[in-house]
C-alpha cells in the first residue's frame, strides 16, 4: 500500500480547481501558495492510500459518503490524539470537542455534511478555504496563540 497522492504538487492541482470554481478575485491567486508556503511538508498527507485508491480515506472524495463513521471517528481519534494538521480532509458530520489546544489546520477541508462546534473553544484554528455544509459555532470561542 502506498502514501496518499494529496502530497506537494497535486496538492496545488486538486485545491487550485477547487479556489477558481469558489474564490473571486485577485486575492485567489496566491491564496493557495501562501498556504502551501506557510506549512510546507506539514501540507502533505502523510496516510496510508485506501487499497487500490490513490487517497487515504480523509482525501479520497468519495470515501466518506459510504464509511461516514469510520472517517469521523478516525478524525477525532487523530484530533484527541493531539494530531493538528487536517488540511485538505473531505469530512461527514463532525461534532468537535469543548476545547482544541493548540495550533489546528483545518485548510481547504470540506465539512460535507457539516460541523458542531457548540462552546467548542479553540486555541489556535485556521479554517481558509473550508468549505461548510452547515456550521454551528453557538457559543463558540476562538482565540489566537500569543
Amino acid at each position: 500500500m502506498g502514501k496518499c497522492a494529496y502530497r506537494y504538487a497535486r496538492i496545488s492541482e486538486i485545491e487550485e480547481r477547487w479556489i477558481n470554481k469558489n474564490i473571486k478575485g485577485e486575492g485567489r491567486k496566491n491564496l493557495l501558495n501562501v498556504i502551501l508556503n506557510r506549512l510546507g511538508e506539514r501540507a502533505c498527507c502523510r496516510f496510508d492510500a485506501i487499497e487500490g485508491g490513490e487517497f487515504c480515506i480523509f482525501h479520497d472524495p468519495d470515501y466518506w459518503k459510504s464509511h461516514e463513521g469510520e472517517v469521523r471517528d478516525e478524525f477525532l481519534r487523530l484530533l484527541r490524539g493531539g494530531e493538528r494538521y487536517f488540511v485538505g480532509f473531505h469530512l461527514p458530520l463532525v461534532e468537535f470537542p469543548e476545547r482544541v489546544d493548540g495550533e489546528l489546520h483545518m485548510e481547504f477541508v470540506k465539512f460535507h455534511k457539516g460541523l458542531v462546534a457548540r462552546r467548542t473553544i479553540f486555541m489556535d484554528v485556521d479554517f481558509t478555504g473550508a468549505e461548510f455544509g452547515r456550521a454551528d459555532f453557538t457559543g463558540a470561542r476562538f482565540n489566537r496563540a500569543k
